[in-house]
Protein backbone atom coordinates (compact mmCIF):
# COMPACT_ATOMS: atom_id res chain seq x y z
CA UNK A 1 0.00 0.00 0.00
CA UNK A 2 0.98 3.34 -0.72
CA UNK A 3 1.46 6.07 1.22
CA UNK A 4 -1.34 7.99 1.82
CA UNK A 5 -3.93 4.92 0.44
CA UNK A 6 -5.00 3.74 3.50
CA UNK A 7 -6.47 7.53 4.09
CA UNK A 8 -8.25 7.54 0.54
CA UNK A 9 -9.67 4.31 1.24
CA UNK A 10 -10.78 5.11 5.01
CA UNK A 11 -12.59 8.47 3.46
CA UNK A 12 -14.08 6.69 0.58
CA UNK A 13 -15.87 4.32 2.92
CA UNK A 14 -16.58 7.08 5.73
CA UNK A 15 -18.02 8.86 3.27
CA UNK A 16 -20.38 5.96 1.76
CA UNK A 17 -21.44 4.96 5.20
CA UNK A 18 -22.38 8.79 6.17
CA UNK A 19 -24.62 8.81 3.30
CA UNK A 20 -26.31 5.63 3.83
CA UNK A 21 -27.23 6.87 7.09
CA UNK A 22 -28.41 10.23 6.01
CA UNK A 23 -30.79 8.72 3.59
CA UNK A 24 -31.73 5.88 6.04
CA UNK A 25 -32.57 8.59 8.44
CA UNK A 26 -34.78 10.74 5.91
CA UNK A 27 -37.11 7.64 4.80
CA UNK A 28 -37.56 6.99 8.51
CA UNK A 29 -38.48 10.34 9.12
CA UNK A 30 -40.42 10.92 6.39
CA UNK A 31 -42.43 7.09 6.70
CA UNK A 32 -42.66 7.98 10.67
CA UNK A 33 -43.98 11.57 9.52
CA UNK A 34 -46.69 10.07 7.80
CA UNK A 35 -47.65 7.66 9.84
CA UNK A 36 -48.26 10.09 12.64
CA UNK A 37 -50.35 12.22 10.32
CA UNK A 38 -52.62 8.57 9.34
CA UNK A 39 -53.14 8.39 12.87
CA UNK A 40 -53.79 11.98 13.64
CA UNK A 41 -56.38 12.08 11.00
CA UNK A 42 -57.90 8.64 12.12
CA UNK A 43 -57.95 9.61 15.93
CA UNK A 44 -59.86 13.05 14.88
CA UNK A 45 -62.83 13.83 16.92
CA UNK A 46 -65.99 14.49 14.81
CA UNK A 47 -67.04 17.85 16.43
CA UNK A 48 -69.91 20.01 16.47
CA UNK A 49 -69.87 23.08 14.38
CA UNK A 50 -72.86 24.36 16.24
CA UNK A 51 -71.73 23.55 19.78
CA UNK A 52 -68.75 25.24 19.09
CA UNK A 53 -70.13 28.40 17.54
CA UNK A 54 -72.36 28.85 20.56
CA UNK A 55 -69.40 28.10 23.16
CA UNK A 56 -67.21 30.81 21.55
CA UNK A 57 -70.58 33.24 21.72
CA UNK A 58 -70.98 32.63 25.04
CA UNK A 59 -67.74 32.88 26.34
CA UNK A 60 -67.33 35.78 25.07
CA UNK A 61 -64.41 34.68 23.09
CA UNK A 62 -64.50 37.44 19.98
CA UNK A 63 -63.30 39.59 22.64
CA UNK A 64 -59.76 38.84 22.59
CA UNK A 65 -59.97 36.22 19.40
CA UNK A 66 -61.71 38.18 17.01
CA UNK A 67 -65.29 37.51 15.11
CA UNK A 68 -64.19 34.93 12.85
CA UNK A 69 -61.32 33.74 14.85
CA UNK A 70 -58.42 35.67 12.97
CA UNK A 71 -57.05 36.98 16.42
CA UNK A 72 -56.87 40.52 17.92
CA UNK A 73 -55.77 40.74 21.17
CA UNK A 74 -55.61 37.17 21.55
CA UNK A 75 -53.97 34.38 19.34
CA UNK A 76 -55.68 33.62 15.77
CA UNK A 77 -57.57 30.07 16.06
CA UNK A 78 -58.44 30.43 12.55
CA UNK A 79 -56.07 29.99 9.57
CA UNK A 80 -55.73 33.05 7.92
CA UNK A 81 -58.60 33.22 4.70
Amino acid sequence: MRPGEYLRIWRDVSLRLLLAILVASFVAAQTGAARNQAARAQNAAAGNAQKGKDAFAAHMCATCHGPEGQGAVGPALAPPP
